[in-house]
């Protein structure tokens, strides 16, 4: 069959679509920023073509699994084909209107894309409906981010694995498959096609490829295995190879300089009260009033804040909204994911943003300097040097302080957790990583909280141009 694809293949791209089409299990362990997302679409539209799938179900992280509904299939998957799409959202789920458009997919005639996450697997519920839609439809499954299922013992995880007997095809995806060690493949395969791995359970795999000794607990009496060792791993190497794929950024010759892509996360309920009561307040003041462009920007930097979790009250006194705040969790998953060579740069408009951050990166042991305001002048040339000779691996950073004149090309992965409106800040910032010197594409990603001002100032500032251009008091009410 002449597959015919919609958005031209990179080199790589090409050959493994070729290589894996009509297999049915596969592991594509490409590097963020490599193009797995656009390899699979290509993939089940493939299928779908041929007859052999008429769904797909995406099981992957939070702020990943809305952008493959609203960003990577509407861009990559042919024209000519008609879909219907659903990403599964845990707090509505006993809603009617969420029963009724599940409904209409289970009975859809039309490609049926159901999206989740690896948490909703906790809840039986759930769980019973995806068995439904695997039942009635010959499915593509696919973990994105797979090593999200690494423990084998987690309630999730045994429930993907078991749904996986139930579809036609299946798919796991990841740049970091061993995040941890070599046990973190078990139960990957075993999700992929158990007889790839050949142990009968994860007691044997480990014990095969690692060395044990016997330990006495202190203050009990009782022993416990303890690893001393791996072996036998070139065998698990040749093992997993006839089954997976392995590509890095830097051995993808045709490449962009440039690779963007958003991560999504949702506003925590509080969170989405005030934004919503503020978005109110502000939209009522427009009908009243002509409101001036510099007020305009100013009352969407406070709804900014809000996704960032903070808001001041009369101006001064800075006020957290919740305990819990999904767009620094975003963050962390993102950098997890990343490989552990890898130094990041995130960017950030706010200093309580960079404050959060850096708290949350020494907390969990990642090291970390920052770059603003609050670093003095002999501060600021410590943590630069720090950060350019590898001796920490996140350099958190705010445009209007560094976005001009540093050197930072050992970064290859740059998150952008807040933007400043100014088109000059975004452009200076970018470059600071792509630059003479630097011998890698580099990867930006951008934080988006669903239904909130995040997506619109991307899309102007990824289009080059000037925020202040683009608002005026007429439009400003649409921006809301």
């Amino acid at each position: 069959m002449n597959y015919k694809f919609r958005t031209k293949p990179y080199k790589h791209q090409e050959e493994i679509f070729n290589k894996i089409k009509d297999l049915p299990n596969y592991a594509l362990l490409m590097e963020q920023g490599t193009g797995k997302t656009k390899v699979i679409i290509d993939n089940f539209a493939y299928l779908y073509y041929k007859g052999m799938v008429d769904a797909i179900l995406v099981i992957a992280p939070n702020g990943v699994h809305r952008n493959w509904v609203s960003d990577e299939i509407p861009k990559h998957l042919p024209e000519d084909i008609k879909y219907n799409s659903l990403f599964w959202d845990s707090g509505k789920t006993s809603t009617k209107k969420f029963q009724e458009k599940f409904l209409d997919l289970l009975n859809s005639k039309e490609l049926c894309v159901l999206t989740t996450n690896v948490e909703s697997f906790r809840v039986s519920k759930s769980v019973f409906s995806f068995l439904t839609f695997c039942k009635r439809k010959n499915v593509m499954m696919i973990v994105d981010e797979s090593a999200r299922i690494k423990n084998i013992k987690a309630k999730q995880t045994k429930e993907i694995i078991k749904l996986g007997q139930h579809a036609q095809y299946k798919r796991i995806l990841t740049g970091t498959p061993v995040t941890n060690s070599p046990f973190d493949l078990y139960s990957q395969f075993e999700f992929l096609d158990p007889s790839i791995i050949d142990h009968n359970s994860f007691y044997s795999f480990k014990n095969y490829y690692g060395v044990f000794e016997k330990k006495t607990n202190w203050g009990a009496n009782r022993l416990y295995d303890e690893l001393k060792s791996y072996r036998n791993l070139d065998e698990l190497k040749t093992t997993i190879e006839p089954y997976s794929y392995r590509i890095t950024k830097q051995e993808c010759l045709d490449l962009p300089k440039k690779i963007y892509t958003k991560r999504y996360f949702k506003l925590t309920d509080k969170q989405r009260k005030v934004y919503d009561k503020v978005k109110e307040d502000y939209i009522l003041e427009v009908s009243e009033q002509d409101i001036p462009v510099p007020m305009a920007l100013t009352r969407m930097m406070k709804l900014q804040q809000i996704t960032s979790n903070f808001a001041f009250v009369d101006s001064e006194i800075l006020k957290l909204i919740d305990e819990s705040n999904p767009r620094l969790d975003e963050t962390m998953n993102i950098i997890n994911e990343t490989s552990e060579d890898d130094s990041i740069i995130i960017w950030c408009r706010f200093r309580h943003d960079i404050d959060s951050i850096c708290e949350q990166l020494t907390k969990n042991k990642i090291s970390n300097v920052r770059y603003d305001g609050s670093t003095t002048a002999g501060d600021r040339a410590k943590n630069l040097k720090k950060f350019q000779d590898k001796m920490v691996r996140v350099f958190v950073a705010n445009p209007a302080t560094a976005a001009e004149g540093l050197n930072l090309f050992v970064a290859s992965t740059v998150i952008y957790y807040s933007n400043s409106f100014k088109l000059g800040d975004r452009q200076q910032s970018e470059d600071r990583a792509h630059r003479i010197g630097q011998k890698n594409n580099v990867l930006y990603y951008d934080l988006v909280a669903e239904n909130t001002l995040d997506n619109k100032i991307i899309k102007v500032l990824l289009e080059k141009q000037e925020l202040a251009n683009i608002i005026t008091g007429d439009n400003y009410k649409e921006w809301l």
